[in-house]
């Protein structure tokens, strides 16, 4: 009958891509829980069952058995809470007609709202045939298929010579195939690296919104038949875990093997950079008090305080409560340029140059900005 009907209304893996490119909107009706576990993007999610009816069922499921945990499952979603939810289903999808249905393995959960989705407001929304298990792994093998053939440029350079802030302006200057890594994973890769107060994603949709780029810029690629340097992909150089979020194993292998191209900037430059970029943006954060921007450099720190040693610790840890006192007393941020360039001199530098030496074979170019957007502009294949 219905549901007959309704099982030509489905859309199988060969349409997962164009799914991805054109944007399609996508409603999932997993459980709150689920979602935020890891969700495919552009997915707005309105549960079937909720996470507390979803536990309810899955108990009664290992229980009871299936017909008994369905059967609660119609009881809880029934009467005016089916309504209300059939309601903003159809809501959601007279604002994006194209609008796609999953569930986890595509299966009763999202049969039972393609179902009363049509019943109750006579909308046939195609559901995807093996549900988000089935786009989790398309996104998966995209990223190993896509890191394997695909050319990369990698963008190093020392700790606050703004290696992000110029791939964007790559991207804004006619060269759009960037992905910034430390973007997608909402933080800048370091111990002092998070950004205040910025919701973080899982691992699982960082992995996804990445598979999401590569799928974009391959297509873009390929449609456009570019195959010379500068339309290589470029991405900023990482270590494999940004922050905690780990970029997938077959992109940082690759990334590994990639022609780097080097920022070079000056040790004033750098430091102007990160005291612009990141020390006025947590004191703006912080509503402007010294106090609690100190205490958030303090425990970022902290975090480093072994491989710093006791000693400079000590010394970073004396310089920050300085600089401080500095500012209270004359409005001068010249104690934190002082608490960076240490910073720098200490940590940073020292683990960049050893992991340079391992990688010099790789370098293809070194410049300052205007130099290193010039050697771009005119690569040729390499």
């Amino acid at each position: 009958m219905l549901v007959n009907d309704l099982s030509v209304y489905r859309i199988t893996e060969d349409n997962f891509k164009r799914i991805i490119l054109q944007n399609i909107p996508l409603l999932d009706v997993r459980s709150e829980v689920e979602f935020i576990k890891g969700a495919i993007p552009l997915a707005q999610n309105i549960p079937i069952l909720n996470s507390y009816e979803r536990d309810m069922v899955g108990k009664t499921y290992k229980r009871d058995g299936q017909s008994e945990a369905i059967e609660l499952g119609k009881k809880l979603v029934s009467g005016e809470i089916l309504a209300e939810r059939v309601a903003r289903w159809k809501s959601l999808v007279q604002e994006n007609p194209q609008i796609l249905l999953y569930c986890f393995r595509g299966g009763l959960r999202s049969q039972w709202a393609q179902k009363f989705i049509w019943e109750l407001s006579g909308e046939k929304i195609p559901r995807i045939e093996g549900g988000y298990k089935a786009l989790r792994k398309f996104l998966q093998d995209e990223i190993v298929k896509i890191s394997e053939f695909q050319n990369f440029i990698i963008l190093g350079g020392m700790t606050g010579c703004g290696k992000t802030e110029l791939l964007l302006r790559l991207k804004n200057e006619k060269y759009p195939l960037v992905i910034d890594l430390e973007g997608l994973a909402v933080h800048k890769g370091s111990a002092f690296g998070e950004k205040p107060g910025a919701q973080r994603p899982t691992q699982i949709n960082f992995e996804n919104y990445l598979a999401r780029e590569l799928i974009r810029l391959d297509h873009l690629k390929h449609i456009n038949h570019i195959n010379h340097a500068r339309d290589s992909i470029y991405l900023e150089n990482e270590s494999q875990s940004i922050g905690g979020i780990q970029i997938p194993v077959a992109l940082y292998q690759k990334m590994q093997r990639s022609p780097i191209i080097i920022l070079e900037c000056s040790m004033e430059e750098r430091c102007d950079f990160i005291l612009k970029d990141y020390i006025w943006s947590c004191f703006e954060y912080h509503q402007q008090n010294i106090f609690q921007l100190t205490e958030e450099l303090l425990a970022s720190l902290q975090k480093i305080q072994r491989k710093l040693g006791g000693d400079r610790y000590l010394e970073l840890s004396e310089q920050l409560a300085l600089a401080q006192k500095v500012y209270l007393n004359t409005s001068s941020w010249n104690g934190f340029v002082t608490f960076i360039e240490k910073l720098l001199l200490y940590y940073y530098d020292p683990f960049y140059l050893y992991n340079q030496e391992l990688k010099k074979d790789r370098v293809i170019f070194r410049g300052d900005r205007e130099e290193v957007m010039a050697f771009i502009a005119g690569s040729k294949k390499l």
